[in-house]
């Protein structure tokens, strides 16, 4: 499998809702895996995570919130 020539935040995010809906395994890991590399905001982190079961996500977001003003 190739991986997509996506570069914007918002089509990976839309690429892990659809993989994430049609069961879509390894692309949804390449989303993740993208999306992971990306800075986010720790609320908008938190809020994918829970959305599309990304546990591995919520510690550090949950860090990271603490750690804002």
């Amino acid at each position: 499998m190739y991986k997509p020539a996506i570069v914007i935040l918002d089509d990976w995010i839309a690429l892990l809702s659809i993989s994430t809906r049609y069961v879509f395994d390894r692309i949804r890991e390449i989303a993740i895996e993208e999306i992971s590399r990306q800075v986010l905001d720790p609320v908008k982190k938190i809020t994918l995570a829970n959305k599309y079961n990304i546990p591995q996500w919520l510690h550090p977001a949950y860090a990271d919130l603490c750690k804002t003003p």
